[in-house]
């Protein structure tokens, strides 16, 4: 984690730099490189973008069953499960699953079932549907590409690849359109 910080500060502060050695290295005009890194940032800030907004929808629609069964404090639940939607390990589920397993110890089966029927089918669906949307309308390309590129990042590189799946195919993407401009 000190490391982590460490370079990110460097990164950070260095960051122009970087960025104009970078520059350099690439085999583009100018007006390419700008498109390419503007594209780059775009879909980064799209990844990050979804991610949040998917986290609160998450929590909310969490809290909200809480709140509709009468399990009490359902805004911090709700604020718990965002937080730990943000999380690519972790999720909502780490949260709804328990309370439905301790709605069902109590006797209550039908609140147990429906707030274990609620997580699993609308919780959990919103970020497989809502965030690759998001995330596409961005880049302007189909929801189906940025889906298999999450999920392509997320198994090649862990939690990171939640960022860098859709990243990579914004530059594979861009890199292919500068290609089609020179050859057309």
């Amino acid at each position: 984690m000190a490391l982590a910080l460490f370079t990110l500060f460097f990164l950070l502060r260095d960051r122009l730099a970087i960025l104009g050695a970078t520059r350099s290295l690439l085999p583009m005009t100018d007006d390419e490189a700008t498109y390419f890194f503007h594209r780059i940032a775009g879909m980064t800030h799209a990844t990050i973008y979804g991610t949040v907004v998917v986290a609160l929808i998450q929590g909310g629609l969490g809290g909200l069953i809480f709140y509709l069964v009468g399990i009490p404090n359902a805004l911090l639940w709700g604020a718990a499960m965002s937080c730990l939607s943000l999380i690519p390990t972790a999720g909502a589920f780490v949260i709804w699953i328990p309370a439905a397993i301790v709605l069902a110890a109590q006797g209550h089966w039908a609140k147990a079932a429906i707030v274990g029927a609620w997580g699993a089918v609308v919780v959990a669906s919103v970020d497989n549907i809502l965030f690759p949307t998001l995330v596409g309308k961005e880049m302007r390309l189909h929801t189906l590409p940025v889906f298999l590129a999450i999920l392509g990042g997320l198994s090649l590189f862990g939690a990171a690849g939640l960022v860098l799946g859709p990243v990579i195919l914004a530059a594979t993407v861009t890199l292919l359109e500068i290609i089609k401009r020179r050859t057309a």
